[in-house]
């Protein structure tokens, strides 16, 4: 009789899951990077739609209205030191929120992987040493 092994609908299901999140992850298009003056200049003429203030990154939309059909574009741009940008913001009602931006990959490894493989690393150390001294009678 041969031995059959089973899968179960469930790893099928975390496999595509798993293959989605990558998908929207890596090949998603970032936003075009514009300068900052650029970022000033949509801000000062109303074009800014949106804000999010992250640590690095000021990342939102604009508004554009080409012959009559308005249209939402994304734009990523340095963060600069600038005093007076959420007063800019507000005056011209611009909705503005604050993000965390966070490097997943980072906090993965040296959250989780890094730790352990230390863990794994000490238990393997202390199984070689505890396994060579031979059985205890």
């Amino acid at each position: 009789m041969e031995k059959r092994t089973k899968f179960s609908i469930g790893y099928y299901i975390m496999a595509l899951v798993g293959l989605f999140a990558l998908q929207s992850q890596f090949l998603m298009p970032p936003a075009p990077e514009i300068s900052y003056s650029t970022f000033r200049s949509y801000l000062s003429g109303g074009k800014i739609q949106n804000v999010e203030i992250g640590r690095e990154y000021l990342k939102g939309a604009t508004l554009s209205d080409t012959d009559g059909v308005s249209a939402i574009s994304s734009f990523r741009v340095r963060r600069i030191s600038d005093d007076a940008l959420i007063a800019d913001l507000q005056a011209q009602n611009v909705e503005y929120r604050g993000i965390y931006d966070t490097n997943w990959l980072l906090e993965f490894v040296g959250g989780w992987l890094l730790p352990f493989v230390l863990l794994a690393a000490v238990w393997m150390f202390l199984y070689i040493r505890m396994s060579s001294s031979g059985p205890v009678t």
